[in-house]
């Protein structure tokens, strides 16, 4: 009993060895992530997605205020994304602003 336990342990770690040399490689997890930080003022934030070829997607990242000395992280799929953003003590909006979203970046606002 004790060697048929063996035998299967020493076999299933074998398999699960070999069959990952067969697994697909992906990227690193923090690939499509990015930090967008607020430096001298609140910001009220509309985060989109971009598709490959910079197309809007339906996935909306974040939609709120970020505090001044804050930051947010964010994930995108494609690494690519777009941001609206206010300042609290601005009367105009900035328009739309495009991004990369990869290996972490640091996005400062004011831009």
């Amino acid at each position: 009993m004790m060697k048929t336990r063996c035998v299967l342990t020493a076999f299933g770690i074998f398999s699960i060895c070999f069959l990952g040399l067969f697994a697909p490689l992906e990227g690193s997890a923090d690939e499509y992530t990015c930090e967008m930080r607020a430096t001298v003022d609140n910001y009220w934030l509309f985060i989109r997605d971009l598709d490959q070829d910079g197309n809007p997607t339906r996935d909306i990242l974040f939609r709120g205020w970020l505090m001044r000395g804050d930051s947010l992280a964010l994930s995108s799929r494609s690494g690519r994304i777009s941001y609206t953003f206010k300042g609290d003590s601005d009367y105009r909006d900035s328009g739309r602003n495009e991004g990369l979203c990869n290996n972490n970046r640091i996005l400062r606002l004011p831009r």
